[in-house]
C-alpha cells in the first residue's frame, strides 16, 4: 500500500467518522444552526473534528449556517485542511494564542469549545502552559 493511498483511505474513513456523527446528532446540529461558535485550538485534534463538523451545518441540508470562528496560535504550523476551510463563507480562521488576553472588540458567541491544550508530551514539555 502507498502513502497516497492510504492517506486517501485515512481521509475517507475520517469523513466518514465525521458523517456518522453528524447524523447521530443531527438535533443537536439542528439546535446549533445558525449560531455563533468559537472553537480555540481549531487544528488540534479534537479541534479537526469539531471545526469540520460545524463547518458543514448548512452547506446542503438546508439549515442556517453556524457562524464558526477558529482561534488557533499555529505552534505546530499551518494546516492545508484548516486554510482550506477558512474560504469558507461562514468561517472565520483568527490567528490568536488563547492564553493571551482576547482583543477587547471579540464578537458575542452563543457557544465557546475549548479545543486547545498541547496534547503531545514532547510538545507540553517544550511549551509548558
Amino acid at each position: 500500500m502507498t502513502s497516497t493511498h492510504f492517506a486517501n483511505s485515512a481521509s475517507e474513513i475520517v469523513q466518514g467518522d465525521i458523517s456518522y456523527i453528524a447524523n447521530q446528532i443531527r438535533s443537536e446540529l439542528d439546535r446549533l444552526s445558525g449560531q455563533k461558535i468559537l472553537i480555540t485550538g481549531g487544528a488540534g485534534f479534537l479541534g479537526y473534528f469539531f471545526v469540520n463538523l460545524l463547518a458543514q451545518v448548512g452547506e446542503s441540508d438546508g439549515r442556517n449556517p453556524i457562524e464558526l470562528t477558529v482561534y488557533e496560535n499555529f505552534s505546530r504550523g499551518r494546516k492545508k485542511w484548516l486554510d482550506d476551510l477558512a474560504n469558507k463563507q461562514n468561517v472565520n480562521l483568527l490567528e490568536h494564542d488563547i492564553t493571551k488576553p482576547l482583543h477587547s472588540d471579540i464578537p458575542k458567541f452563543d457557544y465557546i469549545i475549548h479545543a486547545a491544550s498541547i496534547a503531545s508530551p514532547t510538545y507540553y514539555r517544550k511549551f509548558p502552559i
